[in-house]
């Protein structure tokens, strides 16, 4: 049985990928209600979903001025 992280702890690889999936999702032009919807559940759901989240928009504000093909890169490595 996996261990559950402490409150600030480490982020599961797995998660911070989840993290990593919504951030692309939500910047896509075809998100819809219903995925900003199952987002906001993703994130309310847990600790370690919000640092995830909060993390991944960090990586994102940081290669922002990237271009596309370069800043993607860091984020599939989440």
């Amino acid at each position: 049985m996996p261990a559950v992280p402490s409150p600030g702890g480490a982020i599961r690889p797995e998660i911070l990928h989840e993290a990593a999936e919504w951030l692309v999702r939500l910047h896509d032009d075809v998100v819809d209600e219903a995925d900003r919807r199952a987002w906001r559940k993703w994130l309310a759901s847990s600790d370690e979903h919000a640092r995830a989240w909060q993390r991944a928009e960090q990586l994102a504000s940081l290669v922002g001025g990237v271009p596309g093909a370069v800043g993607a890169a860091p984020l599939r490595r989440m």
